[in-house]
């Protein structure tokens, strides 16, 4: 039960983008709080919930820093 309630509080992180069209979806798709978008690097870094990380890195090739 614990593990569930520490996957579901959103935590920030960044997310790199391959190019700013991949960025943008996300960013259109997720549920996203206290954020911050560096367009000219492809960054992304918010606070963020588990299953919206899994999804950048898996659908639109981010890379977590």
């Amino acid at each position: 039960m614990l593990s569930l309630l520490i996957n579901a509080k959103p935590r920030k992180t960044t997310l790199v983008f391959p190019n700013s069209q991949k960025l943008w979806t996300f960013f259109a798709m997720a549920e996203v709080s206290e954020f911050r978008i560096e367009s000219s690097k492809h960054a992304f870094t918010g606070k963020l919930q588990r299953n919206d990380i899994e999804l950048a890195k898996q659908r639109l090739g981010a890379s977590e820093l």
